[in-house]
């Protein structure tokens, strides 16, 4: 499993695109570089808490846990 997971995070890194995967709680599992740029600096619009991800803005955070937190109901 932890060879298919690498083998996938390679093939979108080599996308150029900004994906980012998270479980479904929030917590990031893999980031390409691009997306990096939503994460890193002090003006990003995403962060880290505890692993977790989280806006920036607090409207906008709160939309986002509330997102996670459905689609962690979902089973």
């Amino acid at each position: 499993i932890l060879r298919q997971r690498d083998a996938f995070a390679a093939q979108l890194d080599q996308t150029g695109d900004g994906v980012l995967l998270a479980t479904r709680d929030g917590r990031l599992v893999h980031a390409t570089e691009k997306a990096h740029t939503l994460l890193d600096g002090a003006n990003a619009p995403l962060r880290l808490v505890h692993g977790r991800l989280h806006a920036r803005d607090g409207t906008a955070d709160r939309r986002l846990q509330a997102l996670l937190a459905a689609h962690a109901a979902c089973e």
